[in-house]
């Protein structure tokens, strides 16, 4: 079964899928281990993982974010697409929101299925009925998500304004200028001054030796670097505007994943001091691969720190 990790959310939901889909075996195994191992600390676990198993609030809402959670998943992924321009986003928002929707109205359904299948637990001290309770939660559940799609993806200006600037694009845009998007862009942003902007970004598309440059950063180095500052000069100040504007969560989760790797497989087993210096490198790899003789160099600084009992330096 996937472990539920901190800093993958995919890993959530295939935990969650995993239980839904293997539940009665579970159940099965716990207790085949309550019957193997009898009055022993592992037998007691057994036994309250194999109850929560059985327990019909709980098979509602795994059942509930069975259904809910892979359209989060598929959400998470088309942010993460570096192809989708803010036109493709609006239209998955709206079939996201609509898929919510549509498992909020069955809440009911979904509890009736569960009441058939399982049963009830018999509890009848409970002010609200339980088959209410969870609903309710249930619908609440899904109008938080709903809300929070809404506001944590009402602006978009950044993206939108980065999409003009994504080589991978400029083949495309040099045969169809984005026209929807710098309006957009120019709503976002109305210090741009949109004629000049457009006419940059033409003669930007058509030049070849723009498409090979990868990112936002990179693109503004080289015209820096060219003193193509003033030629370009709504176009670098868009480009200023990119770098320094903070990512959403899910555009970090793309860029930074491999520090967070890093981090969920050592920071069980290393000191903080040692998990910097590896981050660090991590970030200045490109910096490492310069450098000559970069191993050797490792190896022989480890080697002169202390005295070994063996002799690890070869001798001439």
């Amino acid at each position: 079964m996937p472990k539920v990790a901190p800093t993958q959310w995919n890993y959530n939901i295939r935990t969650v899928s995993a239980v839904f889909e293997n539940r009665e075996r579970l159940i099965d195994c716990f207790r085949e281990l309550e019957n193997k191992c009898d009055k022993t600390i592992t037998s007691k676990e057994a036994y309250g993982l194999r109850r929560a198993l059985e327990d019909s609030d709980f098979i509602f809402f795994l059942t509930f974010f069975h259904k809910t959670l892979p359209h989060v998943a598929i959400l998470f992924n088309q942010f993460q697409s570096r192809n989708k321009d803010s036109v493709q986003l609006l239209k998955d928002i709206d079939v996201f929101e609509k898929a919510i929707v549509l498992i909020r109205d069955t809440t009911e359904d979904i509890q009736q299925t569960v009441e058939n299948e399982h049963g009830d637990n018999g509890n009848k001290r409970r002010k609200v009925e339980p088959e209410e309770r969870n609903c309710i939660i249930a619908k609440e559940v899904c109008d938080i998500i709903i809300v929070q799609t809404k506001e944590r993806l009402s602006y978009r200006g950044h993206l939108e304004a980065a999409s003009l600037l994504d080589t991978q694009n400029f083949t495309n845009y040099s045969r169809y200028f984005p026209a929807k998007i710098l309006n957009s862009v120019v709503t976002y942003y109305p210090m741009v001054n949109k004629e000049k902007l457009k006419t940059e970004l033409e003669v930007m598309y058509m030049r070849e030796d723009f498409k090979n440059i990868t990112g936002g950063l990179n693109l503004l180095s080289l015209l820096t670097n060219n003193n193509l500052e003033e030629t370009f000069s709504e176009v670098t100040k868009l480009l200023q505007i990119i770098i320094t504007t903070p990512m959403s969560t899910s555009e970090a989760e793309r860029c930074f994943s491999t520090l967070k790797r890093i981090k969920s497989l050592l920071r069980n087993s290393m000191g903080n001091e040692r998990l910097n210096a590896l981050a660090m490198m991590s970030v200045n790899k490109s910096l490492v691969h310069n450098i000559s003789n970069f191993d050797e160099k490792v190896m022989e600084h480890f080697i002169s720190q202390k005295d070994r009992r063996l002799d690890f330096t070869y001798k001439h």
